[in-house]
Formats: C-alpha cells, structure tokens, sequence
C-alpha cells in the first residue's frame, strides 16, 4: 500500500512498526537498511521483497557494550568495502555486509567512555572520533 503525502514529493511505502525507539539508520544500498534500536544490544537488517512491495528483516547482529541513547555517532555506510560503522555505548563496531546481505563483525574498537563522537571517511579509511572525556580529537588509519 503506497500513500502519498500531500507535497506529493515522497511517497510514504512501508510502515515499520517497532516496539522501541531507535537511534540509527543507514542504507547499505538501494534495497537494504540497517536500524539501531535504543537501548539494544543489536543492529537489525531489513531488505525490500520486490514481491511484496515491503521490507522485511532479514537478520540481525548482537552489539558489544550496554545501554547506549547517544544519537550523535550516526552509522555509515563505505559500500565500496561493503563496510557499516555504528557506535554502541563506548565501542565503535565495524561490520562487513556479505553477498548474501548478511552483518558480519569485522571490528569493534572500545574507547572507555560513552562521550564518544564521530564518523568514518567516504573511503572508510579514516574514522576520525572526539573523546568527550579527554577533549581530544582522534583520527585513526585503517591497516590490513
């Protein structure tokens, strides 16, 4: 069922109906979405079924760290690396998306603080953090 706005600009296609809030969301392509819920251990895959016209989850991943209502790290998405980076409590989690459309962890980097802000570069080899607990920025290089 599709519904159109009144500015008739974005047409509204699916309703998800969750039972929590969430933090985070990030394409990973033209028909995948990763959605953090708050205060969850897990970031959720959907995928659009062409069939359907809906998007339906697809799997999950479980997170390290504990309750997180932090939204100023939002995910990002490197799809030249298939790469997802999303920030749960004081780690920051990397995650490589396979061909089957499934999170894998690549990488969890933790900080000892919650007070961590920050992105990834657009080809995901920087991911540059401020520490709200040492007032310092930091950018890190990635390294195979």
């Amino acid at each position: 069922m599709e519904l159109q706005s009144q500015d008739k600009k974005w047409i509204v296609m699916k309703k998800i109906w969750t039972s929590f809030q969430g933090n985070r969301l990030c394409f990973l392509n033209d028909k995948v979405f990763a959605f953090q819920p708050d205060n969850k251990k897990i970031t959720q895959i959907y995928e659009i079924n062409n069939t359907k016209k809906q998007y339906d989850k697809k799997n999950e991943i479980v997170l390290q760290g504990n309750d997180d209502g932090s939204m100023l790290f939002p995910q990002k998405f490197i799809k030249e690396q298939s790469l997802l980076v999303n920030k749960y409590y004081t780690f920051a989690n990397l995650m490589r998306l396979d061909e089957d459309g499934k999170l894998l962890s690549k990488l969890t980097i933790e900080f000892n603080t919650y007070g961590i802000f920050g992105t990834i570069s657009p080809d995901g080899e920087y991911l540059i953090t401020w520490n709200y607990k040492t007032k310092e920025i930091e950018v890190r290089k990635y390294n195979d």
